[in-house]
């Protein structure tokens, strides 16, 4: 969605209604079933950037969005740093599970 804004008050006035919409049931062969859903959003000025990078973002901060349990959040700069410090540490984890530094070990729970 597209929506030029005047300042925070008025894409407010968007996601707050947007926001409770999505918190409603919906029905899925007559069972209502509950979503959760997080809304990650990008706030400009002027267009500086490539569409891709303004949808990479807001993709940032959805996630972020996700990881905190909040239902919007808004990308800032704070936000790019989180994520690469997050994309690092899943490398780190790749290389150290390839090369034998972790392994997982597997400890079932049976009530007797």
């Amino acid at each position: 969605m597209l929506f030029r804004s005047n300042g925070m008050a008025d894409i407010q006035h968007v996601l707050e209604p947007l926001v409770e919409a999505l918190r409603q049931p919906f029905l899925f062969n007559g069972v209502p079933i509950h979503a959760d859903s997080r809304i990650g959003y990008v706030t400009f000025t002027a267009i500086t950037e490539s569409p891709e990078q303004y949808l990479k973002w807001a993709e940032d901060a959805s996630v972020v969005a996700h990881q905190h349990g909040r239902d919007c959040v808004a990308y800032t700069p704070k936000i790019a740093v989180y994520a690469k410090e997050n994309l690092s540490m899943l490398g780190e984890l790749k290389n150290g599970i390839d090369s034998g530094q972790m392994t997982l070990h597997y400890q079932p729970k049976v009530s007797i």
